[in-house]
């Protein structure tokens, strides 16, 4: 008996550090790329003839190409992850990255093959951002969907660190390779040795099919589906469902993620350009303070992820989006000190900023979606925040610098992004709010099951649009004495609105003798402050103000079982 529960915990923390693992070194591919970009492509994959900036400018957009193509990737490895496992998707991912990344290893470089390199250089990226698509929700589902109740924010944070644990990977090896030769020798051939370390990423693949379990709430809807006698072949596409369903989330999901990842990138990537030529100060101190802001950022990732675990997710975003508009205006007077301490803090704390979006995200955006179509509704806004705020960024920051000749307006640029996420992350906190009870929605812990994709539609009456309803039940108690009463629904037509409200209104007031009947209505007025009275709220659609002055606050939480609707009224005016 004592065994299983520390079996199960060590398997359930297993397969988090293994997603960790997974992630960390996708990622190290990826920023392998990103650093290389800044530093040696503009010489090596492009004509000499450039300028330096026209040449950074053409380094940085086969930069942008990885993230045009990863909501593709992110659609195909969703449709599959979410019909056959998110495993099975984890590894091909890891199998992808890993040989698209030794390849860019071994290319010929300009000198050798002309015009034929950089567009083997643009595929390759494209084959690399492909792969990412698809890694992040394979990864973060595995640990989220394996996590213990209560404790997804904490669970997600650990792909979460595979981001800056990459960007650490990354810049050591170069630091490394670049110090123990001459810059002759590393832009002719040392350049090569970080992308043919990813070897280690074919490795990890291997590792995770044959000793890596899959997610248990993905096997319990395979279970499901096997009962039911579904294959997954015959199912309606996933993605499809999903954006039919819920595309509203999923752009706002997008639109949340705009600011941690345009910051982010201007911070670890751009900085590195930038640092270099404009401010003249030495790629190892640049890349020196990269890894130390990296790392400083990932005990910051685990405690605010672990903290919207406590008091909410939304919250915690909302407020990095904030810190983080405000620090960009700081960042770079710190950065253009020139000094170790300096770039060292600008960074550090920019980055520390920016985890504070990054650390809750992985739950917050696996519960919008319903376990069907997790994969490809959390992969799909991730990515389109991808795109939209971390694709291009070093490219508008290079362009941005060089027409305005300052700083300040790559500042406004983090801080105009920042403020486009905390619109977005707003909308969709209410979004939230609308469909899940109330508590658990102000909290951000939203359970799979409580998310309902496809709401059911209103029903019409003489003009009229009256959501489904039914009588209100509550339990609350006054003084020492304790009553207890529920109302199970019933279905209703539309001969049910004919009936005057005041009639349901006094019947609600004969179930509870007057004090109790007043104190319900002042616990309905302040849910979650601690009142004796602790109503259920489910229904769809907003508030609705009907006949008869009685104003009524419907949410929609969960409906259990598929043949019966338990909703209850939310009613500000009982007494």
């Amino acid at each position: 008996m004592d065994g299983k529960p520390s079996t199960d915990r060590a398997s359930t923390i297993r397969l988090a550090l293994t997603s960790m693992g997974a992630a960390g070194v996708e990622w190290y591919d990826f920023f392998v790329y990103g650093t290389a970009a800044a530093l040696v492509f503009p010489h090596i994959f492009f004509s000499p003839d450039l300028s330096p900036v026209v040449a950074q400018l053409a380094a940085f957009s086969t930069f942008a190409v990885g993230f045009i193509a990863r909501p593709l990737g992110g659609v195909v490895f969703g449709h599959f992850g979410d019909l056959h496992g998110r495993k099975k998707t984890l590894v091909a991912a890891l199998l992808t990255m890993g040989v698209s990344t030794l390849l860019v290893g071994i290319l010929p470089t300009y000198q050798s093959v002309g015009a034929a390199a950089p567009l083997a250089l643009i595929f390759l990226r494209f084959v690399q951002g492909f792969a990412v698509g698809g890694q992040w929700g394979a990864a973060a589902l595995i640990a989220i969907e394996n996590a213990p109740e209560g404790r997804r924010g904490l669970f997600g944070s650990f792909v979460q660190i595979g981001v800056p644990a990459g960007v650490v990977l990354a810049n050591i090896v170069f630091v490394l390779t670049d110090g123990m030769m001459s810059r002759e020798a590393f832009e002719a051939w040392g350049w090569r040795i970080p992308f043919l370390l990813s070897l280690v990423v074919i490795g990890l693949a291997l590792y995770v099919q044959l000793r890596m379990e899959e997610s248990r709430e993905f096997e319990k809807l395979a279970a499901k589906r096997k009962a039911a006698g579904t294959k997954a072949g015959r199912q309606k596409s996933p993605i499809l469902e999903v954006i039919a369903s819920s595309w509203g989330q999923i752009l706002l999901a997008g639109g949340a993620f705009i600011a941690s990842n345009a910051c982010f990138y201007v911070i670890i990537t751009w900085v590195i350009a930038y640092g270099t030529t404009t401010l003249a100060l030495s790629r190892e101190m640049i890349l020196g303070c990269i890894m130390f802001g990296s790392v400083c950022m990932i005990p910051a990732l685990i405690f605010v992820a672990h903290l919207s675990d406590r008091i909410g997710r939304y919250g915690i975003f909302r407020v990095g989006c904030i810190t983080t508009g405000i620090w960009s205006f700081a960042f770079f007077p710190l950065l253009e000190m020139g000094t170790v301490l300096g770039v060292g803090a600008a960074i550090a704390i920019g980055l520390c900023f920016v985890a504070m979006m990054y650390g809750p995200q992985a739950a917050l955006f696996a519960e919008l979606f319903s376990t069907e179509v997790r994969y490809s509704g959390a992969t799909l806004g991730y990515q389109v925040g991808v795109l939209l705020g971390g694709g291009f960024t070093p490219m508008i920051a290079t362009a941005l610098f060089a027409s305005s000749g300052t700083s300040l307006s790559v500042a406004f640029y983090m801080a105009a992004s920042c403020l486009i996420s905390v619109i977005c992350v707003s909308f969709l906190h209410r979004r939230r709010k609308r469909y899940l009870h109330p508590k658990r929605a102000d909290a951000g812990h939203g359970r799979p099951g409580e998310q309902i994709v496809g709401l059911p539609g209103r029903i019409k009456h003489r003009g009229l649009i009256v959501p489904m309803i039914v009588l209100p039940a509550c339990a609350c108690t006054s003084g020492s004495a304790a009553m207890q009463t529920e109302t199970q629904a019933t279905p209703l037509t539309s001969r049910s609105f004919m009936q005057p409200v005041e009639a349901a209104r006094s019947d609600t007031l004969a179930r509870f003798n007057p004090p109790s009947a007043r104190s319900c209505a002042r616990g309905l007025r302040h849910l979650g402050s601690g009142s004796a009275c602790a109503p259920r709220l489910f229904g769809p659609g907003p508030m609705n103000s009907l006949p008869g002055g009685t104003a009524l606050d419907q949410d929609l939480a969960t409906i259990r079982g598929k043949s019966e609707q338990t909703i209850i009224i939310n009613a500000h005016a009982l007494g």
